[in-house]
């Protein structure tokens, strides 16, 4: 066994002793069962091999290095002679190995029968007994995962619902426009109550500095769709979204978020709003709604619906669809 692991880069043997009465401690040697493992690493400084040994009935283990693969094994093996060997426990995982690994799980079988001077079942009953083995340890491991998961079901439900009573407590406690939206002039006092005020200012800098041509997509009367030149670069378009359940997005034309959403609606999607709510296009009560309830949400990006507006885009800048932009004027934002 030890000409045939020291060559792998590594090996792992596992298995299950059965405490015997004269087991120091061991008050029932019919329940208590110890885990051996065996672990062999080849690394740049030469051959080691830790050790160590557990049982259920105590919290302590035994662990320990030596330089070769029989050295250890024998060393592990001195802590439990009056142990019975579960053959049907032994695993073994081999990386690298000129041997086979079932050919190391037979000079496993035989030296652990050696040293604990047992003999193992039969092969036909021991592959049996394996089997099974094998079947109970997954069905126990199927079991944790599951129950792993109901926990995390209920755990992720229980944080829902903690972050629902927040949110409701926030949105309680945010302080409501004094006037019925209706117009851009209410619209936009109720953004500054909705939105970040630097990204307002920005925006309205953006619409009094330059015209704007807002290729906008209200086809959905539960979505806004539309895209935006870039002022800094003419080079970059960004396409934008807000829909009537406040999930929001604004990426660039190659698909990429907008570097000023960090979590609320940037100031391309209030260059949107703003000039389709003064252009008559959008209906300021309705979108000031929506924009309230994009507070309760993170950007969500839908690739494939912003390629689409954005593949729109390209066909009508082409001339090869009739899609006419809605054009702002500076002066009718002098007033905000």
């Amino acid at each position: 066994l030890d000409a045939a692991v020291t060559p792998a880069k590594g090996v792992e043997i596992e298995l299950l002793l059965r405490l015997g009465s004269d087991e120091p401690g061991s008050p029932d040697p019919t329940k208590q069962n110890s885990s051996i493992t065996l672990d062999l690493s080849n690394a740049a400084y030469g051959l080691r091999v830790y050790h160590h040994a557990s049982t259920h009935r105590r919290t302590d283990y035994i662990s320990d290095h030596t330089n070769t693969f029989s050295e250890g094994f024998t060393r592990c093996v001195m802590y439990f002679l009056k142990a019975e060997v579960c053959f049907e426990t032994i695993i073994v995982k081999a990386s690298k190995s000129p041997t086979p690994g079932p050919k190391i799980h037979e000079l496993t079988v035989a030296a652990l029968s050696e040293a604990f001077d047992q003999v193992p079942p039969p092969e036909a009953e021991l592959k049996k007994l394996t089997k099974a083995y094998r079947g109970k340890v997954k069905a126990m491991k199927d079991a944790e995962l599951a129950q792993r998961k109901k926990e995390n079901a209920a755990r992720e439900k229980s944080d829902a619902a903690a972050h629902g009573k927040q949110k409701k407590t926030e949105r309680a406690a945010r302080p409501q426009p004094t006037q019925k939206v209706k117009d851009l002039e209410t619209f936009v006092a109720a953004l500054d109550l909705r939105a970040d005020p630097g990204r307002i200012k920005n925006a309205r800098k953006m619409l009094k500095g330059s015209g704007f041509e807002l290729f906008q997509d209200t086809s959905d009367p539960s979505r806004v769709l539309g895209v935006i030149k870039s002022q800094s670069d003419p080079d970059l378009v960004y396409a934008v979204k807000l829909d009537a359940t406040g999930e929001f997005s604004c990426c660039t034309q190659n698909l990429r978020p907008c570097g000023g959403l960090r979590g609320a609606l940037c100031k391309h999607h209030l260059v949107l709003l703003l000039g389709l709510v003064q252009a008559g296009a959008l209906k300021p009560a309705m979108i000031d709604q929506w924009v309230e309830k994009s507070l309760d949400h993170e950007p969500a990006l839908d690739k494939e619906e912003m390629g689409d507006v954005l593949l729109k885009y390209k066909g009508a800048e082409a001339g090869e669809i009739d899609w006419r932009p809605t054009e702002t004027v500076p002066e009718d934002f002098y007033a905000f």
